[in-house]
């Protein structure tokens, strides 16, 4: 999901997982996760507030650098990697996420990205030094200005290859510009305390996340998240400034159950040879049926033989017609 040039996706075997348009994402269930957090923005860094089925996993938030991302592989601190699992599994029921996602928090993977504040261009200062000379002449011994007469009808003025008159504009005419201001948000008085990962380096931009169709895709059902594997991830703490506004991205997990899946592919597979088998032979789309040598007894019309000889009848006459034609051609150029 992308949008004020920050990314929220989700990854799976290293690999970004297709996005459908309601925002949801579909992973197998028992299947561990990590969460992307891409900042698009070259010159400022986002400060990324993670939440997943509606708890904190980011404490104060994790940088992200500018033009770089960062890939959130456990909640921070306790080093067990996001895995997703159904709402009915064991392991759902022992950390209390078991039954009904009426108001659809499990399963909801959401970042609120808070960009760095702007610092103010510093101010230059110039000293000037203007030369005061005194020892002017009178005014009236002073040679008077030019004044150039007044042309009622100027030449036009040339703008690239276009030619533009000035007529209608008066002496005293303004020229006005239109400008949009932008407004920037109340941020915080005081630097807040948030984590950086180590290495955080910035990393250039690949590019929206490559869109996989999936293909008998079993039923979907909600899930959770859970503890997975140990992650060897870490993250140091630092301080910085960043705005109160927040640009804010969600994704909805749901999952399946990778053996139905494989069953539903199975079952796809046979019958597309089963169909195939079927049309192979018999009257279906390969068959090769020979001919017997009338066209016209293939197709079923009436009185075939008797076509048939028409036709011949008729090449016949144009053969001879060729012939004929091919001997006047030969008497004539005897002639000449």
């Amino acid at each position: 999901m992308y949008s004020n040039n920050c990314v929220l996706a989700v990854l799976v075997n290293g690999k970004p997982v297709n996005e459908l348009a309601n925002g949801s994402v579909n992973i197998p269930f028992d299947t561990e996760y990590v969460i992307r957090l891409r900042n698009k923005d070259k010159k400022r860094r986002v400060v990324a507030k993670v939440f997943v089925d509606g708890e904190n996993v980011a404490e104060g938030g994790v940088v992200v650098p500018a033009g770089g991302c960062v890939d959130l592989e456990a909640p921070v601190g306790t080093h067990k990697r996001f895995r997703f699992v159904s709402l009915d599994s064991p392991d759902a029921v022992d950390f209390g996420k078991n039954g009904p996602n009426v108001d659809k928090s499990k399963g909801l993977v959401e970042a609120h990205f808070h960009y760095e504040k702007q610092k103010p261009d510093p101010v230059v200062v110039t000293d000037h030094h203007h030369h005061h000379y005194h020892n002017y002449d009178p005014w009236w011994l002073r040679p008077r200005p030019y004044y150039r007469p007044m042309i009622p009808n100027p030449s036009p003025f040339l703008y690239g290859n276009s030619a533009v008159n000035s007529v209608g504009l008066s002496s005293g005419a303004k020229s006005m510009c239109s400008f949009n201001a932008s407004l920037s948000a109340k941020s915080d008085t005081s630097p807040a305390s948030f984590l950086c990962e180590e290495s955080s380096a910035a990393m250039p931009f690949l590019g929206a996340p490559t869109v996989q169709p999936q293909s008998a895709q079993p039923q979907l059902s909600d899930g959770c998240t859970v503890e997975g594997s140990y992650s060897a991830q870490t993250f140091n703490t630092i301080s910085m400034d960043y705005e109160e506004t927040s640009t804010v991205l969600k994704l909805f997990l749901q999952g399946y159950d990778p053996a139905a899946a494989r069953r539903v592919s199975t079952a796809v597979s046979r019958t597309v040879r089963k169909f195939a088998e079927e049309t192979s032979d018999g009257e279906g789309l390969d068959t090769v049926t020979p001919s017997s040598g009338n066209v016209f007894a293939d197709l079923g019309l009436p009185d075939a033989e008797l076509e048939l000889l028409k036709q011949k009848r008729l090449l016949l006459e144009k053969k001879l017609e060729e012939s004929r034609i091919k001997k006047l051609e030969q008497e004539l150029a005897a002639l000449e």
